[in-house]
C-alpha cells in the first residue's frame, strides 16, 4: 500500500471503530501482553516515540510504568481518539500529526520507539526507508512488529512464498523476508535481543513476529 493511500485509510468511522472491532480479536490481546512486558522493564521517565500512535493503545502501559511518550500519526482522526485516551488516563502526551519517513526530531532524541501494525503495509524499500528514520530518532531500544516470510527449505516454498506474495499486495499487505528483516536491523546500527510470535507459521510460511532491538552503534 502507498504512503499517500495509508494517509486516508484510517479517518471519521474507521478511526472511532478501529479498535472496538480488534479487541476481541487474539492477536490484539496478545500484542498487548508482549508489548507491556517489553514496556515494563523500562525505567520510569524513558522517552518514548510511539508512532503511528494511533488510537494510543499503549498509553495505559505508559502511565502505569512511568514513561513519557510522544505519539505521532498521519490522520488527524486517529489524533483525535487518542488525545480522548490521553486525556482519560491524565497522561500527559505529546501528540501531533506527522509523516512517519520525515520525524521532526533530532537524532537520538528517545530512549525508545515503538512501531507496531505497520511495516505490512509498505514494501521492504519503504521498510529499509522508515526504520532507517526511527533508528535515527532512537538512542537505545526499539520495538517492531514486522509480517515475515520463514526461510523457504524447498524450491516449492520458495515458488510458493512468491505466488502468495503477490496475492498479498494486490491486497495491500507485504509479507518481508525474514533474513533481509533482520539484516536491515544490523545496517541501522540494532540487533534483536528478543522477538515474539504472534501468529506462527508452517515451515516456508509467514509469520508475525514483535521484535525487541537495542542499539549497538
Amino acid at each position: 500500500m502507498r504512503f499517500e493511500r495509508l494517509s486516508n485509510v484510517y479517518t471519521a468511522d474507521t478511526a472511532r471503530r478501529y479498535e472496538a472491532e480488534r479487541l476481541a480479536r487474539p492477536e490484539w490481546a496478545l500484542e498487548q501482553i508482549i508489548v507491556q512486558r517489553w514496556l515494563s522493564a523500562l525505567p520510569a521517565g524513558t522517552t518514548l516515540m510511539d508512532i503511528p500512535v494511533g488510537t494510543g493503545r499503549f498509553f495505559e502501559f505508559h502511565k502505569r510504568f512511568g514513561l513519557i511518550p510522544t505519539g505521532i500519526d498521519i490522520s488527524l482522526d486517529m489524533l483525535a481518539q487518542a488525545r480522548e485516551r490521553s486525556a482519560a488516563l491524565g497522561l500527559d502526551a505529546a501528540l501531533s500529526c506527522g509523516d512517519i519517513r520525515h520525524i521532526a526530531a533530532a537524532d537520538k532524541s528517545f530512549d525508545g520507539t515503538v512501531c507496531v501494525r505497520f511495516l505490512n503495509w509498505i514494501d521492504f524499500m519503504a521498510a529499509q526507508e522508515v526504520l532507517t528514520e526511527l533508528g535515527r530518532i532512537t538512542r537505545s531500544m526499539l520495538i517492531v512488529s514486522v509480517l515475515v516470510w520463514s526461510q523457504p527449505t524447498s524450491p516449492w516454498q520458495w515458488f510458493s512464498q512468491r505466488f502468495m506474495s503477490l496475492r498479498l499486495r494486490r491486497g495491500g499487505v507485504h509479507v518481508h523476508q525474514e533474513q533481509a528483516v533482520t539484516e536491515l536491523f544490523g545496517r541501522i546500527g540494532f540487533k534483536a535481543l528478543a522477538s515474539e510470535p504472534v501468529r506462527s507459521a508452517q515451515p516456508g510460511g509467514a509469520k508475525y513476529l514483535f521484535y525487541l532491538l537495542q542499539r549497538t552503534s
